[in-house]
């Protein structure tokens, strides 16, 4: 039999370095954070609307999904590690072309022209597919206002996207953020 998932908010607060906040933050607690904190860091002004409203109205779940798929698609596509894939699929290609009687010129040439199409199918596959099979379980978990739901999502993994697209100093800020909605929202 498989662990029970960690509740949402133990695995962000790992993924950020924090200290666990309170057992039994609910999504009033995580909507608040991700509408004060998290999107607004990431410029998604949507989603910013969306968790905001979320205590004082029911939000559908197309709703939910129709803007967290675009969200989460950027979110995906900027954090893919364009630079280095792209180096790697260079090298390899280029190594092959050599081996198989290409001139250096011609190597680098077919090196280069493979890595851009490989990697930027590969960065859309990748921010296409993470983003459709996490916005839909999340705009699942919204509507139904089912936290352990929202924990199937891993949203640590997204958190650790976060910190990827915003730099490293996010980590403090979304970790304070986490903190100040905690102190806002508990009983």
């Amino acid at each position: 039999m498989d662990a029970p998932t960690r509740p949402w908010h133990v695995q962000v607060t790992e993924e950020l370095g924090v200290e666990p906040i309170a057992a039994g933050a609910g999504l009033d607690v995580a909507h608040h954070w991700l509408g004060h904190t998290v999107w607004p860091l990431l410029g998604q002004e949507d989603l910013v609307r969306l968790h905001r409203g979320a205590g004082a109205r029911m939000i559908a779940e197309e709703e939910w999904r129709a803007a967290l798929t675009p969200a989460l698609t950027d979110l995906y596509r900027r954090a893919y590690p364009h630079e280095a894939a792209y180096a790697t699929a260079s090298a390899a290609a280029s190594g092959f072309a050599l081996k198989h009687g290409y001139g250096q010129a011609e190597a680098t040439e077919y090196g280069e022209s493979y890595a851009a199409m490989n990697t930027d199918a590969n960065q859309r596959v990748h921010a296409e597919a993470n983003a459709r099979a996490v916005a839909s379980l999340t705009a699942k978990a919204f509507a139904a206002g089912d936290a352990e739901a929202y924990a199937l999502t891993w949203p640590g993994a997204m958190i650790r996207a976060c910190v990827v697209v915003a730099g490293p100093e996010a980590r403090d800020r979304l970790a304070e953020g986490l903190r100040d909605s905690m102190a806002r929202l508990s009983p």
